[in-house]
């Protein structure tokens, strides 16, 4: 998952009103950098990305609110929004994406251990049957 952007609130509106099944979503060339290519005919999902552009160094102070302090040698400023598109895995067809770590076997005999652990890091670890299916849920 960490391969795969974080999309703002509103793109995330966009991608669900476009395709609701969406679970996985790439541009074009990142799919091509995962092994994966978009099934021909398959129509992109239109999303909105920022446009930045390298803040000249003679020119006035920026917004601090409106740039992006050193993005590859220098700093960038959102100057607008242009459309973009995106495509779903099940849009796209090529090598496999891996799969999430999974852990089986019980538990009792390093719980302690992992309870200890998370302690010192400020989380509570409780066990509660009404999330299931879900591996599991995090909050606060």
């Amino acid at each position: 998952m960490g391969r795969f952007h974080n999309y703002s609130w509103g793109n995330v509106l966009l991608i669900g009103s476009q395709r609701p099944t969406a679970t996985r979503v790439a541009g074009y060339h990142k799919w091509k950098d995962l092994g994966r290519y978009v099934k021909t005919g398959e129509k992109g999902i239109m999303i909105f990305a920022p446009m930045l552009t390298k803040q000249r160094e003679n020119a006035s102070s920026p917004t601090p609110d409106k740039t992006t302090p050193n993005m590859k040698d220098g700093v960038f400023r959102l100057t607008g929004f242009r459309t973009a598109f995106v495509f779903d895995v099940d849009q796209t067809e090529g090598k496999p994406l891996p799969e999430f770590a999974k852990t089986t076997g019980d538990p009792n005999d390093y719980l302690e251990k992992l309870k200890a652990l998370v302690a010192k890091q400020g989380i509570s670890l409780e066990y509660d049957k009404s999330i299931a299916p879900a591996d599991g849920v995090s909050s606060g």
